[in-house]
């Protein structure tokens, strides 16, 4: 069950190389600060957008929070598209630590608000679901704040 994760990880990268090599928007993002909704638990994170239509975002995304480290692949969506922008966030993520390492559901919703043409800062909640094969699920949520730019 776990290499169908790296083979979905694959097909969207190539989705990207196919498709987004001659946009002009900005698809790459590299975020700063406490969690992110892309790449989960990460001080410093990079995301790609793979394809985006209307309100809809498909991603793969890396971080790492020093001793441990994400791979993720997910869908955003833009629930409001004013000013502040609210979004939910579902995402697949693979989290490898010094303990050991899992793969795990990822679900984030926030509000982010542009400072600049390029940056933005983000606030939300970040829940992993932890799924056990002989206890019940948990769901573990983190706050997140963070400073993103664009490009």
């Amino acid at each position: 069950m776990k290499l169908y994760y790296p083979i979905i990880f694959v097909f969207l990268l190539l989705i990207n190389l196919a498709e987004g090599q001659n946009k002009t928007e900005k698809n790459q993002y590299v975020s700063v600060g406490f969690l992110d909704h892309k790449t989960g638990n990460s001080l410093v994170g990079y995301a790609r957008t793979l394809k985006k239509v209307d309100k809809h975002e498909l991603f793969v995304g890396v971080g790492t929070l020093v001793a441990m480290n994400t791979l993720s692949a997910g869908w955003k969506y833009y629930l409001l598209d004013s000013p502040i922008h609210l979004y939910s966030v579902m995402s697949i993520q693979g989290i490898v630590g010094m303990g050991g390492g899992f793969v795990s559901p990822f679900l984030s919703v926030g509000a982010e608000k542009s400072i600049t043409d390029k940056l933005y800062i983000n606030l939300g909640l970040n829940t992993v679901i932890r799924v056990y094969r002989n206890r019940p699920i948990e769901l573990v949520p983190f706050p997140n704040v963070n400073l993103n730019w664009r490009y």
